[in-house]
């Protein structure tokens, strides 16, 4: 997807992503409740990008007022569905291997 017309990422490897918060307000079913936070999540403009310009590039103020609230009690990470992105003849395909540990045993856990 294309935020920046005159940004060339052509040759950058990986991905990009952005974090922020998210209000996560359930309700009595959940089947409806699954419905509104996907549509919740569909309406974050240009998905959340904005939040972290807002809070590591704005000015002091905003800075100092968003680094002022509460951290998250619960962090997400999806990295999206991955069984039709390989074809059999793919240049690259996932291993069943170990990838080793997610996170480092002596730092703090995020949640």
């Amino acid at each position: 997807e294309t935020l920046f017309d005159d940004i060339d990422l052509t040759r950058s490897v990986g991905w990009f992503t952005s974090a922020y918060p998210l209000r996560l307000t359930p309700l009595a079913e959940q089947g409806a409740s699954i419905k509104a936070i996907k549509e919740q999540l569909r309406g974050i403009p240009h998905k959340g990008l904005g939040y972290g310009v807002l809070r590591y590039l704005a000015d002091d103020l905003c800075k100092q007022t968003l680094a002022g609230l509460p951290s998250a009690g619960i962090t997400f990470n999806y990295l999206g569905q991955f069984d039709q992105s390989f074809g059999a003849d793919a240049l690259f395909h996932p291993l069943d291997e170990s990838a080793g540990l997610a996170h480092d045993p002596d730092a703090p856990l995020p949640n």
